[in-house]
Parts: C-alpha cells; sequence; structure tokens
C-alpha cells in the first residue's frame, strides 16, 4: 500500500510511506521497490533503505520472511498549481523462495495541492489621489523547513502607475529571479511610482511567485491589491474667537484655523491661505499678530492674503490618515483702524479662506447701526 496525505502544500516536505507485506507462505526474497513520481516533484531523502539508482527511484529490500511487514518512507516535495492533482505510484517485484520468476504488485496514491509553502503580501494604499507618490512593497517568504529551488517573483503593475524606481532591479522587466529560497528566508521588492486616473477609477497590482521548470511558470501564490482613487476628505474650519459680537474703533478680531484630515491617505505638502476681503478699509494690515507661526502676506486693492506653507506651518507636511488634528493648528489676530473718514449700515468684513483642498467663506459680525464708535 502506498499512504500519504490527501492535501499538501506545493513545496512542503511531505512524507510518503510504502508499506509491503509478505502474504505468501513462504520467503520472498530479491525484493525490489520502483517508484514514478508525478511532474514537479524533488526527491530528499528516505529511510530506512537508500535508493540505488541516480535517479532516486529503485530500492534494493532485501527479503520478508511469511507474515513480515516492512515500511519505507519517502520524503519529498510536491511541486504544482493550487488546486492540482499529483500521482505517486510504486511497484514492488519479488521472487518466492524455490521459484525463478518474477512477480509484482502495483499502488498508487493521488494528493491535491491546497496551497503553497510560500506566504506573499503587497502593502500599499487602500486608496489614491490623482498625481500621488505611492510605494508597493511586496514580501514574500518560504515557510517550509526545505529549499525551495528556481523560484521567481512576476509583479505586473498597473497601467495607471508611472514607475519611478524598482528596488531591487527586476531581472528581466517584470521578473525577479530568487533561484534558490532557503527555510524562513524572505525576499523583498518595492516599487515606487506616480498613478494616475480619475475618482472611483480601480487600479489593480498584481504579484506573483512560481517556480520555473522546463520554461514553465508554476504559480505558487498570487495576490491581487485592488485601490480605487478618492477626493481628499478634508475638513478647514476658520473661527472667530472674540468675545464680543461688536467691533469696535481699533477692536480686536481674533481667529483660530482648524484643519482635519478625514481620508483614509496621507496628504503631504498642504497650503493654506486666508484672504481677507475689505473693500471699506477696515482692517489695519499693518496690526497682524501671530502666536504660533508667521505666514506670508500679499496686499491688493480690497483684500490681503495670508500664506502658511509647511515652512510656516509643521502640520501642512503630513496629514496623517485621521490624524487628531481636532485642535487649533494656527491663528491671527488683527485690529480694525482707530476710525473711517465714513459710514456706512452695511459695512462687513466677510473672510473667505482658501486652501488647495478646500475653501468656504465666514462673514464678521455685523457692526451695530446707531453707535458711533462701531464700525
Amino acid at each position: 500500500a502506498l499512504e500519504g496525505n490527501a492535501q499538501v502544500a506545493s513545496g512542503e516536505e511531505t512524507r510518503f510511506t510504502v508499506v509491503y507485506t509478505n502474504n505468501e507462505n513462504v520467503l520472498v526474497r530479491d525484493l525490489e521497490l520502483v517508484l514514478r513520481y508525478s511532474d514537479q516533484f524533488i526527491f530528499l531523502r528516505s529511510a530506512p533503505d537508500q535508493p540505488v539508482n541516480s535517479y532516486n527511484t529503485i530500492w534494493k529490500v532485501g527479503s520478508l520472511e511469511p507474515g513480515e511487514t516492512k515500511k519505507l518512507e519517502i520524503i519529498g516535495q510536491v511541486i504544482g498549481s493550487v488546486g492540482e492533482k499529483k500521482e505517486l505510484q510504486a511497484t514492488l517485484s519479488y521472487t518466492p523462495l524455490n521459484f525463478h520468476s518474477r512477480f509484482s504488485k502495483k499502488a498508487q496514491f493521488e494528493t491535491e495541492i491546497k496551497n503553497s509553502v510560500i506566504v506573499m503580501t503587497v502593502d500599499a494604499p487602500s486608496s489614491f489621489i490623482d498625481g500621488q507618490e505611492v510605494s508597493y512593497i511586496v514580501k514574500y517568504i518560504n515557510t517550509s523547513s526545505a529549499d525551495m529551488q528556481g523560484i521567481v517573483v512576476r509583479l505586473v503593475p498597473p497601467q495607471g502607475l508611472g514607475i519611478i524606481s524598482k528596488t531591487p532591479e527586476p531581472s528581466r522587466e517584470n521578473d525577479w529571479e530568487q533561484g534558490v529560497l532557503t527555510p524562513s528566508q524572505e525576499g523583498v521588492i518595492t516599487i515606487k511610482g506616480t498613478v494616475a486616473g480619475k475618482r472611483d477609477q480601480a487600479l489593480e497590482f498584481v504579484a506573483q511567485v512560481g517556480i520555473v521548470e522546463n520554461d514553465q511558470f508554476i504559480i505558487q501564490a498570487q495576490v491581487s491589491h485592488i485601490a480605487t482613487f478618492v477626493t481628499p476628505d478634508v475638513d478647514l474650519q476658520l473661527s472667530q474667537t472674540s468675545t464680543s459680537d461688536v467691533l469696535q474703533f481699533g477692536g480686536e478680531l481674533a481667529y483660530t484655523v482648524v484643519l482635519t484630515n478625514h481620508s483614509d491617505i496621507v496628504l503631504k505638502d498642504g497650503i493654506l491661505r486666508v484672504v481677507i476681503e475689505d473693500e471699506e478699509g477696515i482692517i489695519d494690515s499693518d496690526s497682524f499678530r501671530f502666536p504660533r507661526s508667521t505666514p506670508s502676506m500679499k496686499k491688493a486693492q480690497g483684500s490681503l492674503t495670508l500664506t502658511w506653507t509647511k515652512e510656516e506651518l509643521s502640520q501642512l507636511e503630513t496629514f496623517n490618515t485621521n490624524d487628531p488634528l481636532d485642535a487649533t493648528i494656527t491663528e491671527f489676530k488683527v485690529t480694525a483702524q482707530a476710525r473711517l473718514e465714513a459710514q456706512s449700515p452695511d459695512i462687513q468684513a466677510p473672510l473667505k479662506y482658501t486652501s488647495e483642498l478646500q475653501e468656504a467663506v465666514i462673514t464678521a459680525p455685523q457692526p451695530q447701526q446707531g453707535d458711533d464708535r462701531a464700525i
């Protein structure tokens, strides 16, 4: 009989056992065991007897007394694709005592490949924004206790990925020849590039690791990483923190800016702009005070523009996913003119703020009518 596991992992060190019993009433001699392996079977060793030929397929196993049973263990690696079935055949020939003729018995055993001993992962963002620079980090490891020969990693990047670098360099365009992968040995390949696409468009990156034998690529593991393009979800708030709703001549307006990244992607190199539209000349442009960080200021007819970059505001350098930025990232204060040459009950001081991601308008408090101190 031929015994083994009904399911094996491709590349796993697998044990098959040939059990043979003498059911004759006389001794049988000159026992010879011949094994026929399936394609891509790798012989490792046997016990207690060793093969007598260079192909590791023939064993001379002596003789058997009547009723005696012996076993021969074959340890090897079954290589193939997941779901593929492999068959092992054994033929035992012998000569009974006082006979000159040879007799033989055959047995066979079928096993199915359920998975592979090579485990592969792909680490990359789950969503992109158009023009984002991304890295695909591919890792693979031999989880078996035996060497894996002829290993090749094949990567299929999506069309929307503009390649910047491949580390290490491939043996061919998208193939990395690993050769031998020893037990517990891990390999890493990093591909960097820039993605291009529209909202909700998906990019699929396929990573395969396999064995090349007779110019045939036998896949051992495959991982597909799919990511979609999104529009960044950033909450930008400009809030007035003055205690009074009335702005007096020479009074102060105080504002805070809060930024929160609700996206599941990391945003970098943000630019924050606050535009103050002041057609009436209410704001004293020389009175700005910046307790935390000082932006650049651009004056124009009827408006002032404050601009912060990562150089002035470190929080703009990286917006980590779900960063707890529900806190003021910057603030500023400004004073109204001490007096105006003319007044109007309809004067407003709208503040318009913009960033590269979002814009909105917040209107300052209405001036009171009938009070000559109010703007």
